[in-house]
């Protein structure tokens, strides 16, 4: 695989020339990818104007159907990362498939949001300084329906369930509800006469993660 690096100091997407420069370098090098890191460098928009990031996107998307690339954005949240990607909501309307990478002390949490496939579940990933990869930390991955019972602290009805996972991580209601599902066959969470609450088991795992 061949990687090359271009410098931005002076890009803007929305500038003809710079459009068609970098169309003509990727078709040159017959690029398969294309990554903007990060996204702000190459365009002169406020990220908080709607009618601006329409414009950043619709050149992106051209790009994409004419260099025949795909492309992936680096962007960042605002400070309350739980809120999603910062400025306006056409940046988080317009992508296909988002991964939120979210920094601990010793290890990294991915959460996934697609929009044409099945949403994988959470990772949490540590550096391992012997291989040089990144690993799942097995240790600290908990599922998202267990998270937000346990948060909650009672038993939830399966409407609150699928309510609070597409409000805490902004997934569709379609996800929330399999989710749920695979939950209850993972044995995760089971169902009482008062709603969903965590198994023994998972709340074991749980407690023992938390120390």
């Amino acid at each position: 695989a061949k990687i090359t690096f271009m410098n931005t100091n002076r890009f803007n997407i929305l500038d003809d020339d710079d459009w068609w420069d970098l169309k003509r370098d990727l078709l040159g090098c017959e690029a398969d990818v294309l990554v903007l890191d990060p996204l702000i460098k190459f365009h002169h928009e406020d990220e908080n104007s709607a009618s601006g990031m329409t414009r950043v996107f619709t050149r992106l998307r051209l790009l994409a159907e004419e260099a025949e690339v795909s492309i992936i954005l680096v962007h960042h949240t605002g400070k309350e990362w739980g809120k999603g990607p910062r400025g306006s909501s056409v940046i988080t309307g317009e992508y296909d498939s988002c991964i939120m990478m979210t920094k601990g002390k010793d290890h990294t949490d991915l959460r996934f949001d697609m929009r044409h496939v099945e949403t994988p579940d959470p990772v949490s990933l540590v550096f391992n300084p012997d291989t040089f990869w990144f690993e799942r930390d097995e240790t600290t991955e908990i599922p998202e329906v267990l998270e937000i019972i346990y948060t909650y602290g009672k038993p939830m009805s399966k409407a609150q369930l699928v309510h609070e996972l597409e409000h805490e991580y902004e997934i569709a209601q379609s996800t929330a509800y399999r989710k749920v599902k695979k939950a209850v066959i993972d044995g995760i969470i089971i169902q009482t006469s008062t709603g969903y609450t965590i198994s023994e088991s998972a709340y074991e795992e749980w407690e023992y993660v938390k120390k």
